[in-house]
């Protein structure tokens, strides 16, 4: 296909199918047909710690070893500064202070993070689309944030992978609130940081409002968001 595209006339199809050679090669590495070969592979499923399952997500390490299982003296390992080592049995400060770098087999080392409450500060996006609203109010503007500031931050919400479907709702509640307190009263009410608004106790929804969020999240569900 790559050498076929060069001889097409139409440039569009042709920078299209010049794509062909990056891909076929990114292919041949992944599946053993070149000069590279792939050592190690992970894929997994975690459930919920109420589901019923042993593989429940929680926070730690573990690490994926190519090896057989009588290969590996599970006691001997042991995490020091975020690196897989091998060291004598035991849960002392000798155990970790002579482990030595774990050796001569192909590995992954993962760790999950878990964070009491979601860092809401990070979502940059919607906080600069919050930010923005919060000074077109202040400027008396409130008609157009309504129109189309709080649509784009609902569809950020929605678009938004960082987020949990349990969250959405609250998220654009607190929000709305927020910035509906802040039309009321204008320069009254203090300029809030994307956390401190998601503090603020859940208002309560009304039947419209709770009819747009079930109808924006069967649309969202549709389009795989």
């Amino acid at each position: 296909m790559g050498r076929f595209a060069k001889l097409l006339p139409v440039p569009q199809l042709s920078s299209v199918l010049n794509l062909a050679e990056p891909v076929y090669r990114g292919i041949e590495d992944l599946l053993d047909i070149g000069e590279r070969r792939l050592e190690l592979g992970y894929q997994q499923t975690f459930s919920d710690a109420d589901g019923g399952s042993s593989n429940f997500l929680r926070e730690g390490y573990f690490a994926v070893i190519l090896a057989e299982e009588h290969e590996i003296d599970m006691e001997n390992l042991c995490i020091v500064n975020d690196n897989l080592r091998l060291g004598s049995p035991g849960t002392t400060k000798v155990f970790l202070r002579d482990s030595k770098p774990f050796k001569g087999f192909s590995y992954m080392l993962f760790r999950i993070e878990k964070r009491k409450q979601q860092d809401w500060e990070s979502l940059t996006t919607i906080k600069q689309l919050v930010d923005t609203a919060h000074d077109a109010i202040l400027a008396g503007q409130y008609d157009k944030v309504k129109q189309f500031v709080l649509p784009a931050i609902i569809s950020e919400i929605y678009r938004s992978s960082d987020i949990t479907k349990a969250d959405r709702p609250q998220m654009i509640g607190k929000i709305k609130d927020f910035l509906q307190e802040l039309g009321l009263q204008g320069a009254k009410v203090q300029k809030r940081s994307l956390y401190s608004i998601m503090q603020r106790p859940m208002p309560q929804i009304d039947a419209e409002t709770e009819a747009e969020l079930a109808s924006l999240e069967k649309l969202f569900r549709q389009s795989g968001q």
